[in-house]
Parts: C-alpha cells; structure tokens; sequence
C-alpha cells in the first residue's frame, strides 16, 4: 500500500514541475529533500511579499519560457485542486507504516519541525505533528490543508503574471502606435522636404533658362563679328555637313537599331526591344532623334574648331569655343525637351504627359490582349503563346477556333434533328435523353436486334395491339358482358364454350 509520504511526494512533483521523486518508509530524509529539492516551495513568498516582488523597477517586462508554460497549466492546476482533495480525504492516518531504522525515527521530528520552519518563513501555517509510539509524525489532514494552500498561492501567482502580462501586452499595443505616429511624422517630414527641393529644382530650371538665353545672345555677337572671315568656309562647310547629315539619316533609316539604341531602350523601359510592337518604335524613334541631334552639335562644333584655326585671333576664340561649347552641354536637355515636344505633336507639358498617358494606355491594353491571346492558345494547344513565332501561333489559333465553330454549329443541328425527332424542346437536353434511353429500353423489352428497324417493330406492334382489341370487343358482345369484365374471365368463357361444343 502506498504510503501518505510517497502519495504527498509524487503530489509535490507533479505540481512543482520536477521529476517525481521516490520515498519510502524507511527514512523521512526523502519528506525534507522534496522541501529543499521543490523550486516552487523555495521561491514561495506571502502576499505582501509576492506584491514587493512584482512592483520592484527592475522587474522586466519579458516573461521566461517556465512561466509562459506555467500561465498555460494554470486552468489544469484548478481543476485537479479536487482531485488532490479527495486524494486526501483518502489518506487515512491510521495507517500503520513500516519500521525505520533507529536513526530514522529519533530524527523524524527534527526534521518536520525544520519543515515547519520553513513553512512559517514563508507565511504558511505548519504541518501538524501527532505523537504515536512516542514519535512525531505528521497528521494527514494537516498536509493535505497545507499542500492546498500551497497549491492556492500558485493560483494567485498565476492570476498576477496573467494581469502582468495584460499590462505588458497594453503597453506593446501602446509603444507600436507610437511606433506608427512616429513613422507618419518622418514621411510627412520627408514629404515636405521633397516639396522644398521640387520647388529648388523649379527655381534651378528658371536660372538655367536665363543663362541659355544670355549664352544665346553671345552666340548671336560671336557669329556676326566672325561672319566675314569665315564666310567661304562655312559655306563649304555646310554644304559638306548638309551631305554628312543626310547620309548620316539614310543610314539610320536603312539601318537596323544598333546595340547602344537598344541599351538605352532597356535602361528606360525595363524590357528588350521588340521591333514588332509599334509603341517600342516610336520610343525608339525619340531615342535616335536625341542620338542624332547629339551627332550634329558635335559637327557644328567640330566645323566652328576647324574655322578658327585659320584665323589669327586664335587664343581668343578658342576660349569662346569653350564658353559655347559649354553652353552647348547645358542647353542640351532644353533642346531635347523641344525635341519630344516636335516628335509627340504637342506644345507644352500638360500635352506631353497626356501624350505619354495615352501611349502607356496603349501599351497597357496591348498587354492585355496578349495575355487574352496566350489564355486562348493555352486552352486550344495546351502550351504558351510565343511572340518570335507570332504570326504562326495566330494563324494557328484562328484555323482551331474556325474547326470548334464548325463543330458546334453541326452539333447544335444535330441537336436540333434530334430535337424534332423526339417532339421536345431545342434546349432541353435532359428531356432529350431520357427519349433516348427509352427507345433503348424498347429495343430491349421486345429483343431488337442491331440489323431490325424500330419503325417496322412499332408498327407490327400496333397491329397486333389493334388486332387484340377488336378480338376482346367481339369475344365480350358475343358473351354478353361489358368492358370491365377482366380480360382473364373473357378466356375462360371462350375456352369453356370450345370445350362444351
């Protein structure tokens, strides 16, 4: 029989979460290790204790792993409180125990009054102790009232790290939507100070265009003071650079996109170039324009080099080359803004970016319509729709679908046939086929054979079937009864007159 010793102790361990440590009668010693053993009755503190510990400032807010596992078992810890009850109704403390050795029985009472000691340190009421056979030995009601109480505290050190964690959850919940204030206040900062440097570009654009203008003007003195020293030259040289020019467009013209073109299509549009898509052609257009106006300021400048070499003001007019050269480079971007507003057909930059909007449109919906097209090809052919053999796949696909027009519209005429054939609807189809399962089940009552025709076998029948009626209406005027006589009594009649005559 198990002793109220080993009972307390495997009760102690399950509730203090340590392995289940084994007592016999023979020493109490085995009673004093589960106290000395058990973390929960060395960290067991009263309620003003517990309090202390709980609002002490350098409490954390992070729970450990034990005690996020201990809030778990809180509701299993309760509801077991009964169990342990009975259990200990059940303990009688009139059991006899084993012997112990002598050493053990002149030190049990010691040792459950260090027990005790322990249980009064921590602000719980000690373990009654009983005399018997001159020793002290602990009553078990008294255990069972103190282990209660001790299961009780756990409770209620449940109870506060559940509202501690409450609280610490609030405060998270707290410290994210601060979190979140603080995020929308860094983007409407970042937000405003993108506005400030849009409108410190704007004020850059305006200068810019001031200088341009400025440089324009010197342009204009420059070329009129060296008009007539290189005015034979620049004549040769127009019309040297009007030839170059328009080989240079020919060439462009006649020639396919060369990889620096399609290199900066891909850096703009993220993608390659297609020269089937009409949109890549116009975008590849504005890229050759821009190449191609690049192309002509550096001749212009090449042409303006060659003419003041052969001038004696030479130191002087090369620092002008310089200067509009330069003016050149800043005034590039102007130019080729002017010139996407030529090649667009608009006049401002509303117009442009409508434009731009109406082409991105147009892209979109080509877009589309291939993915339409490749859902489609997918369907008929069971693999993707390819743009490198584009004009086959759509040959392809118009032929699949002509062949599955084709034959829906002869199934929808046979469906019709059969329709009329049955006297039902067009469209009901369930009709239809219970027409037809029955002129099988008819094939089959009377044994029809796959060479037979039903219209002759219907035929046969109604004759037959016509041939019986008139024999009965004859047989019953010729015996006197009237049509509800039962075809049976009809027979019977007929085969009695035959065997009497």
């Amino acid at each position: 029989m198990e002793s109220p010793q080993s009972s307390t102790s495997s009760l102690l361990s399950e509730y203090s979460g340590n392995p289940k440590i084994e007592t016999t009668n023979k020493s109490p010693l085995s009673t004093l290790e589960i106290a000395k053993r058990s973390p929960s009755l060395r960290n067991l503190k009263t309620t003003s204790s517990q309090e202390k510990f709980y609002n002490h400032k350098e409490a954390k807010p992070n729970l450990t792993n034990s005690v996020q596992e201990f809030i778990k078992q809180s509701n299993d810890i309760q509801t077991e409180i009964k169990k342990i009850c009975e259990i200990c109704e059940k303990i009688s403390p009139k059991k006899e125990f084993e012997e112990s050795s002598e050493e053990s029985e002149s030190t049990g009472g010691i040792l459950w009054n260090e027990i005790n000691d322990m249980l009064n340190e921590y602000g719980f009421h000690p373990i009654t102790l009983i005399e018997k056979d001159e020793f002290l030995i602990p009553d078990s009601s008294s255990m069972a009232d103190t282990l209660v109480d001790l299961l009780y505290e756990f409770t209620s050190q449940n109870q506060l790290l559940k509202e501690r964690s409450i609280e610490y959850q609030n405060a998270i919940s707290e410290i994210n939507e601060l979190k979140d204030s603080q995020n929308d206040l860094e983007n409407k900062i970042e937000a405003l100070k993108t506005e400030k440097t849009n409108n410190k570009l704007a004020d850059d654009v305006k200068e810019l265009e001031k200088i341009c203008m400025q440089m324009d003007e010197k342009m204009r003195k420059f070329k009129k003071e060296q008009h007539r020293k290189d005015s034979l030259i620049r004549e040769l040289q127009a019309k040297l650079y009007l030839k170059s020019a328009e080989k240079s467009i020919v060439d462009i013209l006649n020639s396919s996109v060369i990889d620096k073109e399609k290199k900066v299509f891909f850096k703009m549009m993220n993608r390659d170039y297609d020269e089937k898509q009409p949109t890549d052609i116009k975008i590849m257009a504005i890229i050759l324009m821009y190449e191609q106006q690049r192309i002509m300021q550096d001749q212009e400048i090449s042409r303006m080099r060659l003419s003041l070499q052969d001038n004696r003001g030479f130191s002087k007019s090369s620092e002008n080359l310089s200067f509009l050269n330069a003016s050149f480079q800043m005034s590039r971007d102007s130019y080729s803004i002017q010139g996407i507003f030529d090649r667009l057909g608009v006049q401002g930059v509303p117009e442009a970016f409508k434009e731009i909007e109406k082409l991105k449109g147009a892209y979109l919906a080509s877009k589309s319509l291939e993915d339409s097209i490749n859902k489609i090809h997918i369907e008929l052919f069971n693999e993707p729709f390819t743009m490198s053999n584009m004009h086959d796949d759509v040959d392809e696909t118009i032929k699949a679908l002509k062949s599955y027009k084709n034959i829906a519209r002869d199934f929808n005429d046979f469906k019709k046939d059969i329709a009329v054939a049955f006297g039902t609807e067009i469209y009901d189809c369930e009709n239809l086929i219970i027409k037809a399962q029955s002129l099988g089940h008819f094939r089959k009552l009377f044994q029809l054979k796959d060479d037979d025709q039903e219209f002759d076998a219907i035929e046969q029948l109604f004759l037959f079937v016509h041939e019986m009626k008139m024999f009965l209406q004859l047989a019953r005027k010729a015996l006197g009864t009237n049509e509800k006589v039962p075809i049976k009594f009809v027979l019977e009649e007929i085969a009695n007159k035959i065997l009497d005559s």
